[in-house]
């Protein structure tokens, strides 16, 4: 239970980041309203992914995907973090 609190608070955090940052992004790489936009709606792309990852977890069972995700949360967004920019 406490791993799926942690995974919840984290998941809202993620999900409000791109609102709080988009003042910031569109001030510093001086983006119109139409760039942000298109930003967002590249960002909500995900909600594709958790449809998949909603499949996955009526096949494979609820606690080994919700493992499985934790487990690969760093290192994902480690390799976020190192991508080398365009």
């Amino acid at each position: 239970m406490q791993l799926l609190l942690a995974l919840t608070v984290y998941a809202s955090y993620l999900q409000a980041l791109p609102a709080m940052t988009a003042p910031f992004l569109a001030a510093e790489f001086q983006l119109d309203d139409a760039r942000i936009t298109a930003i967002a709606g590249f960002v909500s792309l995900g909600a594709f992914g958790t449809a998949a990852l909603a499949r996955m977890a009526d096949r494979h069972g609820r606690r080994r995907l919700v493992l499985a995700c934790f487990a690969l949360l760093p290192v994902l967004s480690l390799a976020s973090a190192l991508a080398p920019a365009s």
